[in-house]
Order: structure tokens, then C-alpha cells, then sequence
């Protein structure tokens, strides 16, 4: 039922963090109106039926946790009078130290079970399970990946190239301290997005931009990436 339960959560973060980025291409004007009122639906959707999942799945857990009370609270009364017993001298000590043995093992296995149920049903994201994802906020990566800038492909012999630029950076970095700098006679840059706009503080974002071949033959240049007037990283 964990995994199930952890799905559900996945499920959920993306579906928000996804409906968190719809709502960054509206306000920068990235996407038509028709798309981003379906996919706002489809989303939301998707949502909220990770949500009710998850709901069902922790009142199961409610239930198996009060099942998982009731047995604890047996073997703790079983352990109690075996400990009466002992001492008002019906068995000794031998005796007490044999027969407590398996009952105080089930004790232990029995408050396991329980604090893990207690923790799960309790749970209202990834987190709060233990669950340490790559991103801090979503739980997964962002669309674009987080590839070094190194690993992009070379521009080869094609009349017209588009290149995404997505080095990280911190969430200090706000969108109006960024430029991509190229030679505008060779390479356009348009559709600069940073990525998602809703993140914790030391955590990463994604910085995305279109470069694009403007001349009718294979050119190289290099573009960097600027930050508050500083060079984070480039590629050719």
C-alpha cells in the first residue's frame, strides 16, 4: 500500500507542478488560450483524482492502524499479567525470562508496523514519508531535463538549427537579471522561460531559450549564459 500511496503522491506533484508552469506560459504569454484552458482542465483533473486516491488509501490505513492497536494492546496485556505472575512467585525467573521472550518480539515488530501506518496515514505528500526526489518541490525533473550544456548536440550542415540552452540556477536569480548573449548578426535568441516559478529556497530551476540559425549555412558560435552581469555558463 506504501507504494501505491507514493504513486498517488507523484502523481499529484506533478499534476501541480505542471498547472504551477501552465501558469508561467500564460502570464508570459507562451501558450493560446484553447491550449492552456485544456490542458488547465486535464491537469487539474489529474490532480485531483491522485488526491482522492491518496485519500482512499489512507483511510484503508486508518483501518489496518486501529487493527494494529487492538493486537498491540493484547500482547502488552499478556506481557503485564506474565509479569504479575512473576512476581508474586508462580513461575520464576527462568520461566518469565523464557515465556516473555516471544511476546515482547511481537510487541516490538507490532509498535513497528504501527508508527510506520501512523506515519503514512498521516501523510499529505512525498515528504512527509521520506521520500527525497530529485527536485525539492515536484519530485521529479523538469521537462526539458537538466542536462549539462556540454552534452548538447554540435550544429552540423542544416540550413536552420533550434537549440535549448538549460543550465541551473539558484532561485535567487530573477528572470530580469538574465541574458543569453550571441552575435544577432548569426543567432537569434527568443522564448527565454525560467522554470518552475514556485520553488523552495536553495533549489533549482530550469532556464530554457530558443537559438536559432538565421543565415542559410552551418555556423558556430557561442552563446553564454548571463546572470547578473556575471558569465554562468555558455555553449556552442
Amino acid at each position: 500500500m506504501k507504494k501505491k500511496l507514493i504513486a498517488a503522491y507523484s502523481t499529484k506533484e506533478k499534476a501541480e507542478s505542471f498547472l504551477s508552469n501552465l501558469e508561467r506560459l500564460k502570464e508570459t504569454d507562451s501558450i493560446e488560450g484553447a491550449q492552456y484552458d485544456v490542458l488547465k482542465a486535464e491537469y487539474t483533473k489529474m490532480r485531483e483524482d491522485a488526491l482522492f486516491k491518496a485519500n482512499s488509501l489512507k483511510a484503508s490505513l486508518k483501518k489496518e492502524l486501529d487493527s494494529k492497536a487492538g493486537e498491540l494492546d493484547i500482547v502488552k496485556v499478556k506481557l503485564s499479567y506474565l509479569e504479575a505472575r512473576f512476581k508474586v512467585g508462580q513461575i520464576t525467573k527462568e520461566a518469565y525470562t523464557k515465556q516473555e521472550k516471544g511476546p515482547r518480539k511481537k510487541a516490538a515488530e507490532l509498535e513497528k508496523q504501527y508508527s510506520d501506518l501512523k506515519k503514512l496515514a498521516n501523510s499529505h505528500c512525498l515528504a512527509d514519508i521520506g521520500i527525497i526526489t530529485d527536485d525539492k518541490k515536484t519530485g521529479f525533473k523538469l521537462p526539458w531535463g537538466k542536462k549539462e550544456v556540454t552534452e548538447l548536440p554540435e550544429i552540423t550542415d542544416v540550413p536552420k538549427v533550434d537549440e535549448t540552452i538549460q543550465p541551473d540556477i539558484t532561485t535567487e536569480t530573477t528572470e530580469e537579471a538574465v541574458e543569453l548573449e550571441a552575435s544577432p548578426a548569426a543567432i537569434s535568441i527568443t522564448n527565454l522561460l525560467i522554470m518552475p516559478d514556485r520553488v523552495t529556497q536553495g533549489s533549482s530551476v530550469g532556464i530554457i531559450a530558443t537559438a536559432t540559425n538565421e543565415n542559410q549555412y552551418a555556423i558556430t558560435r557561442n552563446i553564454e549564459l548571463v546572470i547578473n552581469a556575471e558569465v554562468k555558463d555558455s555553449s556552442e
